[in-house]
């Protein structure tokens, strides 16, 4: 049994050794250099390129949003008691609102937009003046209302204030019962100091003369409380915002609901789109860059501005749109594509990676047609975006000329 173990082990070195040795035998005949280049990566492979006639552009990609250079908030009316809770919201955002038009109704009271270059400020109650009452007796005028414009919110801006409301489907607010009865206890008092000058007209002397002075002073109190009872504009309800026709920017109340703050956003100025860049993109954003913006790059915008920064030292760039953006977009986050670099023409050009230098200048290597290559010498002009401008060649080069590249 032993002698059989002692001839299996002696037939597996003797396999053993043959192996090593051929494997030995084998590598004397590959000489070092061989060897050198079996250990050396492959040769880069041909990549052949076209020369190509194109418009040469370098863009940088920055991220913006669509901003209102001039936004006005929009809140509710004053509304004497109960909740401020939304009923309608005749606009949505992107609308057009002219002077005249409904923006909301809260509490079942409007909120009429009109245009006035100053907003009101205080309730136009009967009587009152000042050029609160001017401003809104020419907005009246502009919207087909014709009264004289003399500060005073009386009969007749009152009667075109309820013509206004009625036109829109709406009462106007009218002064309360409280003025109402303090009318009519005056016009009592009148009728009572003209009964005792009538009694003492026969008597006359100094009884007659108290007592017409008397009447004159109850006429006065009169006039005054009637001066008082009427329409009232109250404040909130009618709107005074200049600039119009604007756009609804945002909505930020919901039909149904209470009413908690502004009830929207208006803007009535162009949109504009402000980025906040560092400062080497900033660099390249000059005024006159042409950008693009929009889910399809659709939107061409031009940079106006890039001289503001922010409280983080970023580079604030201003660009306006040379086509409509629409309102809705205000606040969203849009991908930018910047112009920094580009001919006014489209040119003949190849991949700068076509581009070799030799002892004369530069060349390109042209692949004939029989596939012989070619070193054409050429004079290069703009470098942009990956490509080289072909000015003149010492042979001719046309679009769809094979060149190496690489």
């Amino acid at each position: 049994m032993r002698s059989q173990r002692r001839i299996v082990w002696a037939g597996i070195g003797i396999v053993a050794g043959a192996a090593a040795l051929l494997w030995w035998l084998s590598t004397q005949g590959v000489s070092p250099e061989q060897r050198v280049a079996d250990a050396e990566a492959p040769p880069p492979p041909v990549v052949e390129v076209v020369v190509e006639e194109r418009l040469l552009e370098d863009r940088v990609v920055f991220r913006g949003s669509v901003v209102a250079v001039d936004q006005v908030e929009v809140g509710p009316p004053e509304v004497p008691e109960g909740r401020l809770v939304l009923v309608d919201l005749p606009l949505a955002v992107g609308e057009a609102v002219r002077s005249g038009a409904v923006i909301a109704v809260v509490s079942d009271r409007p909120v009429i937009a009109v245009d006035m270059p100053v907003p009101f400020y205080r309730t136009l109650l009967p009587g009152v003046e000042g050029p609160d009452v001017a401003r809104f007796q020419t907005a009246l005028t502009d919207l087909g209302y014709p009264i004289e414009v003399n500060g005073r919110f009386g009969p007749e801006t009152q009667t075109a204030t309820a013509s206004l409301y009625d036109d829109r489907g709406f009462q106007a607010t009218t002064t309360g019962d409280d003025l109402s009865e303090a009318l009519r206890a005056a016009e009592l008092a009148v009728r009572a100091a003209r009964s005792v000058v009538a009694d003492l007209s026969s008597v006359g002397g100094t009884a007659l003369r108290h007592a017409r002075e008397d009447l004159q002073a109850a006429e006065d109190a009169r006039d005054r409380a009637a001066a008082r009872i009427g329409v009232i504009v109250p404040l909130g309800e009618v709107v005074g915002l200049p600039g119009l026709p604007g756009t609804i920017s945002a909505v930020h109340a919901r039909v149904g609901e209470t009413v908690n703050g502004n009830i929207v956003s208006l803007t009535t100025s162009e949109l504009v789109v402000r980025a906040a860049v560092d400062t080497l993109t900033g660099s390249l954003l000059r005024p006159g860059v042409l950008a693009y913006a929009g889910p399809n790059a659709e939107w061409k915008l031009e940079v106006v501005a890039n001289t503001a920064r922010d409280d983080q030292g970023r580079v604030i760039v201003t660009l306006v749109p040379a086509t409509t953006i629409p309102a809705e977009m205000i606040g969203v986050d849009l991908r930018i594509e910047g112009v920094v670099a580009a001919t006014e023409t489209p040119v003949l050009a190849v991949p700068v990676t076509s581009i070799r230098s030799g002892p004369n200048g530069p060349f390109v290597r042209v692949v004939g047609n029989d596939g012989i290559v070619t070193n054409v010498e050429v004079v290069t002009g703009a470098s942009i975006g990956g490509w080289v401008e072909i000015v003149d060649a010492a042979q001719p080069l046309t679009p769809g000329t094979v060149v190496r590249a690489g």
